[in-house]
C-alpha cells in the first residue's frame, strides 16, 4: 500500500467511533456439581449488563439466568443437573446483543 492510500484510509477511519465489545465470561463460581443437583453459580466477566441468554453445550445440564448485576460483570444463574448427566465438562456462554461470549466451563462430578 502506497503512503497515499495509506492517509486516506487514516483520515476515513478516524471518524469511527469504537464498536462497543460483546460479553466476556471470566469464571464460573462454583464450577459445577453432582448430578441430579441443583446449584446456585454465578457467570464472572465483563459487558455482562445486558446479557439476555446463557447457553450450555451438551446435554444434562441447563441454566436458569437470574438479573445482571448493575455494574455489568456478575450474572446469576441456577445450575440444574440431571440425574443421567454423565460426568465431565460442559460449555458455557452469555448471549446478549453485541454477540456471544468466550466459553466458560461447568463441570458434571459423580460424587457428591
Amino acid at each position: 500500500m502506497n503512503v497515499r492510500a495509506f492517509l486516506i484510509l487514516l483520515v476515513l477511519l478516524q471518524g469511527r467511533k469504537a464498536r462497543a465489545q460483546g460479553p466476556q465470561i471470566t469464571a464460573v463460581w462454583p464450577p459445577g456439581g453432582p448430578v441430579g443437583s441443583k446449584v446456585e453459580a454465578r457467570i464472572e466477566g465483563g459487558n455482562l449488563a445486558a446479557v439476555s441468554t446463557v447457553w450450555v453445550g451438551g446435554s444434562g445440564v441447563s441454566a436458569k439466568m437470574g438479573a445482571p448485576a448493575k455494574e455489568g460483570n456478575i450474572v446469576p444463574v441456577t445450575l440444574e443437573i440431571a440425574k443421567d448427566a454423565s460426568p465431565g465438562a460442559r460449555e458455557v456462554r452469555v448471549i446478549s446483543p453485541k454477540g456471544g461470549s468466550n466459553p466458560g466451563y461447568v463441570w458434571v462430578g459423580s460424587l457428591p
